[in-house]
């Protein structure tokens, strides 16, 4: 139960996370290669930390609505371990978008919530940051095979607190510039480990050197 046993200011909302979302809908892994198909790049449990060097994979065109948008939230569905709870989750930025030309999608074992207003995402994001650090999505787990589940609809039916529009707006604000810093710095540290990797064999043949 995530109700809080305290009052809360004026203006808040307390309603069920589901009733701020457009849809939430599964990811779609798609194939190695696919006639026709569009090129896109998939992020997988394993991306959802940094979100930076998804593989790329090939999704029929009926289905394009699996494309990701800014401001939608991925979350990871199925893994976990005794340790660390399912239920992982990431923002996608116009930074991310661009640096994946606008063609991005998240894998099977994760699952997309889209808002019905675009400005309560980055406080729905860190609500949902908030509930997984503190360890609550243990409780919202199940098992199939073996394999961890986030029960998501049980947990978007539970209810929580919204402020008002004005601080909504305010937050998204300083969320969005400060997310889209990290995405280009994420980026930036990416390009120069494979910079690294493709020098660094190079100067132990000495098919390279430095200047002096």
């Amino acid at each position: 139960d995530l109700t809080l046993k305290r009052d809360i200011p004026a203006g808040w909302d307390f309603k069920s996370l589901s009733s701020y979302l457009q849809f939430n809908q599964s990811g779609e892994w798609g194939e190695d290669s696919l006639p026709h198909g569009i090129e896109v790049h998939c992020v997988r449990g394993a991306d959802i930390i940094e979100m930076i060097g998804a593989p790329i994979r090939y999704i029929a065109p009926n289905k394009s609505d699996k494309l990701l948008a800014s401001s939608d939230i991925i979350v990871e569905i199925s893994g976990g371990s005794p340790t660390q709870a399912t239920g992982r989750s990431n923002y996608v930025t116009k930074t991310l978008l661009s640096y994946y030309n606008d063609a991005m999608t998240c894998s099977n074992f994760c699952q997309v919530l889209r808002l019905k207003n675009r400005d309560i995402a980055p406080y729905f994001f860190m609500s949902w940051q908030l509930l997984y650090d503190n360890g609550n999505m243990f409780h919202y787990e199940g098992k199939t095979s073996g394999l961890k589940n986030l029960q998501i609809d049980t947990l978007l039916s539970e209810s929580w607190y919204f402020p008002p529009s004005e601080l909504i707006k305010s937050f998204a604000s300083f969320f969005n510039e400060a997310q889209a810093k990290i995405n280009n710095n994420l980026i930036l540290i990416h390009e120069l480990e494979q910079l690294r990797a493709f020098l660094i064999p190079l100067a132990t043949t000495g098919q390279a050197t430095i200047a002096n």
